[in-house]
């Protein structure tokens, strides 16, 4: 993908969203790191709402092999949604604590794709549930729109709407 395809299509799909009980959007923070129109490049973006909760996503893309250079490929992503508990140094919200996360997928090089859901300790796999979910396929925008319709149910369970359950553990 080519940096100002992915500018052209965040900005269209932003400005279909509404927000259920915004208070305020920091960024989006979104550049290319080195060259105009090439990667990497990388996204930083919060919406805080009333109620003390927030969606923070961050991506990053960086360069293809060549002779693709020029296109971006998603090396990382980071899509939070929970209880805001404090700020960084950019005022952005910090990344929460499990106890305080009501649901996050991250990719990172160290961890891999993987998510933390319902407030737990720890990080769940894909091979930790069941269903159509795709950990590492999850696109920014389904992730808002997931938040805005637990949001604008009161409630209704983020596995539900995403089509995912945790797989049974046996202990021993």
């Amino acid at each position: 993908m080519r940096y100002g395809d992915y500018r052209s299509n965040f900005y269209a799909k932003r400005a279909l969203l509404r927000f259920t009980g915004l208070d305020r959007e920091i960024g989006p923070d979104l550049a290319p790191r080195a060259r105009a129109d090439a990667p990497p490049w990388a996204l930083d973006w919060s919406i805080l709402y009333k109620d003390g909760h927030h969606i923070r996503v961050k991506e990053a893309y960086t360069p293809m092999a060549h002779p693709n250079y020029l296109l971006g490929t998603r090396t990382f992503f980071s899509f939070q949604y929970g209880a805001t508990t404090g700020l960084d140094r950019k005022g952005l919200p910090r990344t929460t604590d499990d106890v305080d996360t009501i649901v996050r997928f991250d990719n990172t090089p160290s961890q891999g794709p993987h998510m933390h859901y319902g407030r737990k300790p720890g990080h769940i796999f894909q091979q930790d549930i069941e269903g159509s979910l795709v950990i590492s396929n999850i696109e920014l925008f389904d992730f808002i729109e997931a938040v805005e319709t637990h949001r604008q149910s009161g409630g209704c369970p983020m596995d539900e709407i995403l089509f995912f359950k945790m797989r049974e553990v046996k202990r021993r």
